[in-house]
């Protein structure tokens, strides 16, 4: 079985800079995003 570590917090602040863009306007489509993984050892 293979687990990740989620950061809360920097997924906390992917999804407030998504809210925020969209409230600006910016559409959908172009709001997703993908953070780089950081593995631990």
């Amino acid at each position: 079985i293979i687990t990740a570590y989620e950061d809360v917090r920097q997924s906390g602040r992917e999804l407030a800079k998504a809210v925020i863009a969209r409230i600006d306007g910016v559409e959908p489509q172009l709001l997703q995003s993908v953070s780089q993984p950081i593995w631990g050892d």
